[in-house]
């Protein structure tokens, strides 16, 4: 079984164990609003912490950017200490990278009150892409796409998206000015890790 597989039997689980309709009541709950990603990732992700243990979010200095990888990880109540440690560290920034497959996925990133999503796009279809796009925007959470190919180029909405990463450099050309421009993490090229395509 290969990772994204293993992802929608994760996410079919979670939504067993905690309905679309019991998310909703707790999206009302919260009243803090997620940290701008996009001004944090100015001067590129060197500046970024990644974390494998989410628990090392309570040691995080004040007004520190991390990035998790919980792509293989279960929606567990391990995911809880993103919003524990954050009551403890307003300004603490969270960026998870995950395979995000359909909108109950944000939903449910907002009640970890994750502030940025870093994900792939390809196994994505256009319509679930804007779809996707649409309720992180709406929700304060950034999305950052990670593409690899002209295809990949070919779904994205240019009108909302702001920050793309990438792993193969060949692909900058092809993205339209004015997009911020990361290297992704996965990436196989040794550059600037920030690119910013003016006009």
């Amino acid at each position: 079984m290969n990772l994204l597989d293993i992802k929608k039997n994760m996410v079919k689980n979670k939504k067993e164990e905690l309905p679309p309709h019991v998310i909703e009541m707790g999206l009302n709950m919260l009243f803090v609003e997620p940290i701008n990603v996009f001004e944090r990732i100015e001067n590129g992700l060197k500046d970024i912490n990644t974390i494998d243990d989410i628990e090392e979010l309570y040691n995080i200095a004040h007004k520190a950017t991390v990035l998790i990888d919980i792509r293989d990880k279960k929606y567990n109540e391990a995911l809880d200490n993103i919003a524990l440690a954050k009551q403890s560290n307003e300004q603490l920034c969270v960026i998870v990278r995950d395979i995000l497959l359909e909108e109950y996925q944000v939903y449910l990133s907002r009640v970890y009150q994750i502030d940025g999503l870093l994900f792939d796009v390809s196994h994505l279809t256009t319509q679930m892409l804007k779809n996707i796009m649409f309720i992180a925007i709406s929700m304060g959470i950034t999305p950052i796409l990670s593409i690899n190919s002209e295809m990949d180029i070919s779904k994205i909405d240019w009108e909302i998206t702001r920050v793309v990463a990438v792993k193969d450099k060949n692909i900058i050309n092809k993205i339209p000015n004015n997009i911020k421009i990361i290297k992704d993490i996965d990436a196989n090229f040794d550059s600037a890790d920030v690119v910013i395509k003016e006009k």
